[in-house]
């Protein structure tokens, strides 16, 4: 049996964070890394999570996760650092893989499980990396949510248009560089309503604002959507 694998008998949550490094600056970066390793400790110091909660970290310049899947008390928050280069196609597909390669040692171990979590963290190099492979690896994406076997959310920084938001096929959790505490709070708040079963109760019609504390007036990192469609802003 994989060492890694705690609480056999109760249902895990495999979540996978792919980060596009290339898209932030420095101090940008800097400010994500504080508030991650804070969110880790967080989710530690909790007991719903600290054993069935299992993290996984991927960016877009490894061919490997920096982070392997294990439960989050037995992690601690990578270290990330801006890349030179993007591969967002590469990370999407690394992250599902891992996902899947989680699913298989809880299927052969019979540990039960939820649907895994995605969350994508990009900037522009969506944009600016119009391949088949980016849109493949989309497709993917969609077609294990139609499946019921993947929840995605997509965290996108500044410098997106409209447009390829509503290409995107997600649900929106709002990320300003310099802002990541609430973006990380609203996380939490998610993974709480995901954990008691209450996941429909963060999206109402189109929106919904989840509950944070906010130290600034103009931070909105806390607002998760539903998919976009002509029926529902985007906030931000």
């Amino acid at each position: 049996m994989p060492q890694q694998i705690l609480c056999l008998g109760e249902a895990h949550v495999p979540l996978v964070f792919a980060i596009d490094t290339a898209a932030f600056a420095e101090a940008e970066l800097q400010d994500l890394n504080e508030h991650m390793s804070s969110f880790f400790e967080r989710l530690q110091r909790t007991p719903k999570f600290s054993q069935r909660l299992e993290l996984c970290v991927v960016v877009g310049d490894s061919a490997d996760a920096l982070l392997q899947f294990a439960p989050v008390l037995r992690q601690q928050a990578p270290l990330l650092q801006v890349a030179s280069t993007a591969n967002i196609a590469q990370s999407i597909t690394l992250a599902i893989e891992s996902i899947q390669e989680r699913m298989e040692e809880y299927e052969q171990w019979g540990v039960p499980c939820q649907r895994p979590l995605l969350v994508l963290v990009a900037g522009d190099s969506l944009v600016q990396e119009t391949t088949d492979a980016l849109e493949q690896a989309l497709r993917r994406i969609l077609e294990e949510g139609e499946k019921n076997q993947l929840r995605f959310l997509f965290a996108p920084l500044p410098g997106l248009d409209d447009d390829m938001l509503h290409t995107i096929p997600a649900r929106i959790l709002s990320l300003f560089p310099g802002h990541s505490a609430a973006f990380f709070e609203a996380l939490y708040t998610y993974l709480l309503l995901v954990f008691e079963g209450r996941e429909a109760d963060a999206f109402q019609t189109g929106n919904t604002v989840l509950p944070v504390t906010e130290e600034d007036d103009n931070i909105n990192a806390s607002v998760i959507l539903d998919k976009p469609n002509d029926n529902a802003e985007i906030i931000t």
